[in-house]
């Protein structure tokens, strides 16, 4: 009776060991415990690789804190990188032609180490970038035939080179873009806070709309070119195009060369600008505490002011 008792409780002490043992069963992880993940130290979890079986997408849909390392290839190849309980947490599927992150915990705040996913991905073509929650994507190159990028949280996208043709950007949240981009179009709406580091070639038109806090750092090279300020514009841009029109009616701030047949700015609110033209004409109004200092070339100049508002135009075409 008693080698039985024995017997039983042997078993019971082995019983965790055997289901340690085939619970990896025909799963494909790299367990790599003790490593530290941004500071992070899970012992416990460890971090894990895991390649997904997720194809035929072009548009990336994220939520939680998604890190996406993008690599323009033929074929398909989603690599998971990151805590395992973080892994367990999230869910991915492609929908409608769209890879899906969804963080399943259904938090609203998030923390950096929180939720942690970095994404290694090869697909043929991305074209949709959408973001919930806080979505880094990066790239070195990128050829497609258009761009839409849809912001609610916040998010960076550095693109060393992209090439594309309609880049249609909106933003309510945080988001922040850098690279070269030659693009055929380029529309941009932000409500929330922008910051820009693009040097930007466009055949045809750009057309910015910003009613929140944006910051623009780069050239411009387009046909034409419509940008209308109405939050707070800190603009810092070398512009060439045919016909250029800044309106600043906020806090804004612009400074740059512009070089066009046409160019035509427009100050009011505490907006300021210090511009140096080289134009067939130019045409400056501001009005309110608005403030215009131009200088460089223009064959004809048109200016107007109302209020406290002040143009001054000593440096223009002096010689």
């Amino acid at each position: 009776m008693k080698a039985k008792l024995y017997l039983f409780s042997a078993l019971l002490a082995a019983q965790p060991l055997l289901s340690s043992g085939c619970s990896n069963r025909n799963v494909s992880v790299e367990n790599t415990d003790f490593e530290s993940l941004n500071g992070y130290i899970d012992s416990d979890e460890g971090i894990i690789k895991r390649t997904l079986s997720l194809k035929n997408f072009h548009g990336i849909d994220a939520n939680g804190i998604v890190e996406v390392y993008y690599t323009q290839g033929s074929k398909y190849k989603v690599e998971y990188e990151g805590r395992r309980v973080d892994f367990n947490k999230l869910k991915f599927y492609v929908k409608d032609g769209t890879l899906f992150v969804k963080d399943t915990s259904k938090k609203r705040i998030y923390s950096y180490n929180d939720e942690k996913c970095k994404l290694y991905i090869t697909a043929p073509s991305i074209t949709e970038l959408t973001n919930l929650g806080s979505f880094v994507f990066y790239a070195d190159k990128m050829n497609t035939d258009r761009m839409t990028i849809d912001n609610t949280g916040s998010m960076s996208i550095k693109v060393n080179s992209l090439k594309t043709g309609a880049y249609k950007m909106s933003s309510r949240g945080s988001i922040s873009i850098a690279g070269k981009y030659n693009v055929e179009s380029f529309d941009m709406d932000n409500s929330g806070a922008c910051s820009c580091d693009v040097s930007l070639n466009v055949s045809g038109d750009v057309n910015v709309d910003n009613s929140g806090a944006s910051k623009y750092n780069g050239s411009i090279v387009a046909r034409n070119v419509n940008w209308n300020g109405r939050g707070a514009d800190n603009c810092m841009a070398n512009i060439k195009a045919n016909t250029i029109e800044f309106i600043e009616s906020g806090a804004g701030k612009v400074s740059g060369k512009f070089k066009g047949d046409n160019i035509s700015v427009s100050c009011s609110g505490a907006s300021k600008m210090d511009i140096d033209v080289n134009c067939n004409r130019v045409t400056a109004n501001a009005s309110g505490n608005g403030n215009i200092k131009l200088s460089g070339m223009a064959d004809h100049a048109d200016v107007g002011t109302s209020g406290i508002a002040k143009i001054d135009t000593s440096r223009l075409n002096d010689f």
